[in-house]
């Protein structure tokens, strides 16, 4: 069984975010690129998707 481990996509700078970084969702930037996984993931087959509860890693595999 292959397993694919993938980084959240673009969340803007730490620096930038005000409050709790659990909470830092995806920017423009990282929408574009949550969208692209799709493209590259589903040919695959992926059936089981796994992420932390952090709101930016949530949000990378909402298109999926």
């Amino acid at each position: 069984m292959p397993v694919f481990l993938v980084r959240h996509a673009h969340a803007g700078e730490r620096e930038d975010w005000e409050g709790d970084d659990r909470r830092r969702p995806l920017s423009k930037k990282g929408w574009k690129q949550a969208r692209g996984l799709v493209e590259q993931l589903e040919p695959l087959g992926v059936r089981r998707l796994i992420t932390s509860p952090y709101v930016r890693c949530v949000q990378t595999l909402e298109p999926l």
